[in-house]
């Protein structure tokens, strides 16, 4: 099978678990437009990590309602994660229990970004800041993008 090769979710889902077990990372071409602007569907590739610690910001794949979703942590309480899509207003709670991976790092272009890096959590500072400004935002980033 290529590495191309589209998929359904519940099987990526189970190599994502094969690969983490074995060599403890596993990597994912995004597919859909909640994490605007941060990842492009269909162009952005994470890599996928065990999940260690589970806080404010941290981009997760968890087991949501039947389905599958790759959206970041915005609250902690207790065993309790509350997530949304970078492009989104609406949240999801979820149990510890259900996230399957941590995104560790992503690459949209030709380099990877380090999700713990100092310019990228700033970005991700500012845009929570901006949440107000959002859907303005993302219309821009649309316009951008197509250039």
């Amino acid at each position: 099978m290529s590495e191309k090769t589209p998929i359904a979710t519940k099987d990526a889902v189970k190599l994502i678990e094969e690969k983490l077990a074995q060599k403890g990372e596993a990597l994912l071409t995004i597919k859909g437009t909640s994490m605007r602007p941060f990842y492009v569907d269909q162009k952005t590739i994470v890599r996928l990590t065990r999940p260690k610690a589970l806080k404010k910001g941290t981009a997760v794949l968890v087991r949501y309602r039947d389905a599958f979703v790759l959206h970041r942590i915005v609250k902690t309480k207790g065993d309790t994660l509350v997530l949304m899509g970078d492009g989104r207003k609406t949240k999801e709670t979820v149990h510890i229990g259900d996230v399957i991976a941590a995104v560790a790092a992503h690459k949209t272009n030709k380099r990877w970004i380090d999700e713990e890096g100092f310019f990228f959590r700033m970005a991700l500072t500012l845009w929570r800041w901006l949440r107000f400004m959002r859907r303005a935002l993302l219309k821009l980033c649309r316009i951008l993008l197509k250039r």
